[in-house]
């Protein structure tokens, strides 16, 4: 890093990462190309001075961004929308019971319309994990509450992680938003026992230790 200007740092990094390192206040951020571009920015050169990369200002990203399942949509169902309201308020596991079509899943993705818009801070936490992760991070997602919804056949790496290298798995992904595990009790006994470990330990970090690396995360979501 450096800080030619005191009153604003400035970091340089791979010109593929530069746009979601924009959206951190109170720095400059460069995309250089290659280690030559950034050389000739460093060394004073006319012709290789780098432009700062600007990162959308986080209101325009919300204006762009479709909006998400509304409870305006679902006809009925008084009990279960007081539910969904209590728990988004206070942040609460939910469990729903019902046979097939009775909207189990339509209700659930309507729960992030209700949670409380993401600060800048908050926000960080979520875009570090999609950028560690093989899905990778687009500036678009910036304050967007995580919604997670794996098969009920997943396996229990795919929930809680693993891999190697380490990758975060749907547990970690939905960290302060939502995850939704449909017909859970139909997964297997192995997979269930990771998941409940991991539900009595929420308030712990996540570590996946492998020969070269450690993973160590810290998970904060809602369970529907």
């Amino acid at each position: 890093m450096c800080d030619s200007d005191p009153r604003m740092p400035e970091i340089y990094l791979p010109l593929r990462s530069a746009a979601e390192a924009a959206l951190v206040p109170g720095i400059d951020v460069f995309g250089a190309a290659d280690l030559p571009a950034l050389c000739a920015h460093l060394s004073g050169s006319v012709d290789g001075r780098l432009t700062p990369i600007r990162g959308a200002a986080p209101d325009s990203l919300l204006r762009k961004r479709a909006p998400l399942p509304d409870l305006v949509d679902v006809i009925g169902h008084p009990g279960a929308r007081r539910a969904l309201e209590v728990a988004a308020a206070g942040g609460h596991h939910l469990l729903m019971v019902g046979p097939p079509g009775a909207g189990k899943s339509m209700l659930a993705a309507r729960l992030p319309s209700l949670l409380p818009p993401m600060t800048d801070d908050e926000a960080l936490s979520p875009a570090a994990i999609l950028s560690a992760s093989m899905l990778g991070f687009s500036p678009a997602q910036w304050r967007q509450r995580p919604f997670r919804a794996p098969h009920h056949s997943s396996s229990s790496v795919a929930l809680v992680g693993g891999r190697n290298p380490p990758q975060p798995g749907e547990i970690t992904l939905a960290h302060l938003g939502v995850l939704f595990l449909d017909e859970l009790l139909t997964s297997t006994g192995k997979c269930w026992k990771r998941y409940a470990n991991r539900l009595r330990r929420a308030a712990s970090p996540f570590r996946a230790r492998r020969i070269r690396r450690t993973f160590r995360q810290r998970v904060n979501w809602s369970q529907q």
